[in-house]
């Protein structure tokens, strides 16, 4: 019996045994310790002009692998992001792998909070800072009639 297991004594087990008469091993067994997701770097603030590009990243660690879901104010983006997935809007494309999100061709309706979480079927997601986009506009010259 391994009690309160941990990742390190995940491996190949079997049992020998010998005595006077004789010798046998046991078939063997293979512990796998499965460990919840944690947060190992969160995505940052950033600011960009409409238009450019920008990429979030966030890094989780856990056995299995966890899935990644990137939110942006409250509603999910993209979700079980465990290869490159491509979403596109009416202006912008969002890339995603593990651990990163872009956005290309960044529209003011952007501006807001973009945050990550790692779940993997194993104790409780783990849910990363958000961090806050600001999407600058170039000003414009507008005329006045007197």
């Amino acid at each position: 019996t391994i009690a309160d297991s941990i990742y390190t004594d995940a491996g190949v087990y079997s049992c020998h045994s010998i005595n006077v008469v004789d010798e046998v091993t046991s078939n063997e067994a293979t512990l796998v310790v499965e460990v919840s997701p944690a947060i190992s770097s969160h995505p940052v603030f950033q600011t960009r002009n409409m238009s450019d590009s920008v990429t979030f990243s966030c890094a989780s660690a856990g056995v299995p692998a966890p899935n990644i879901t990137w939110n942006t104010t409250g509603q999910a983006v993209i979700s079980n992001a465990t290869a490159n997935n491509v979403v596109s809007g009416s202006d912008s494309t969002l890339y995603t792998t593990r651990s990163e999100l872009t956005v290309s061709n960044v529209q003011k309706s952007y501006d807001g909070n973009f945050s990550c979480t790692a779940s993997n079927g194993v104790g409780s997601p783990a849910t990363f800072n958000p961090a806050t986009l600001t999407v600058q506009v170039k000003p414009t010259l507008v005329a006045v009639n007197k």
